[in-house]
């Protein structure tokens, strides 16, 4: 084997490798790119869900209260004023439970979306640098093949 086919040899061994690794590299940024977006999928219905309990806690908090407030009514003689009294207490207090209850579920459903959304602009980022990273190892093995192979320049003698 001549020191050219040598060089040859190399040379292609040295472009497959890049090839390798930039495909690497691209495949991985689009792994998690796409996991990413299945992470975000998965806290969207994790935010969903959470509001649609919060609906269905409500219901339940109202039922639970208009249970109350008939025991509430049915123990006072007639519509004595301390009953009346006892009733509008539990209704407010239903009510601000209920408001408390549901701000908190609102901003745990936020978090988590403004979660998921930060999650996905990183991998955007990073895919974004990955294809960066590929373009330069693309350079680099480019150059490294072309010192490989260019002739080598000997001065000539007279």
């Amino acid at each position: 084997m001549t020191g050219i086919e040598a060089g040859l040899i190399l040379g292609a061994t040295a472009a497959v490798g890049t090839g390798v690794q930039i495909a690497g590299q691209l495949s991985e940024a689009l792994a998690r790119k796409e996991y990413a977006r299945e992470q975000a999928r998965i806290a969207n219905l994790q935010a969903t869900e959470l509001l649609e309990r919060q609906v269905i806690n409500e219901g339940i908090l109202r039922e639970r209260g208009e249970e109350l407030i008939t025991r509430i009514g049915g123990s006072t003689s007639g519509l004595a004023t301390s009953g009346v009294g006892q009733i509008l207490k539990v209704k407010q207090d239903i009510e601000q439970n209920i408001l408390l209850s549901r701000r908190d579920a609102e901003f745990k459903a936020q978090m988590i979306r403004e979660g998921a959304e930060a999650q996905m602009e990183l991998e955007s980022d990073r895919f974004t640098g990955s294809i960066l990273t590929g373009v330069g190892t693309g350079i680099v093995g480019g150059v490294g093949l072309y010192n490989q192979l260019k002739p080598s320049r000997k001065p000539e003698k007279y």
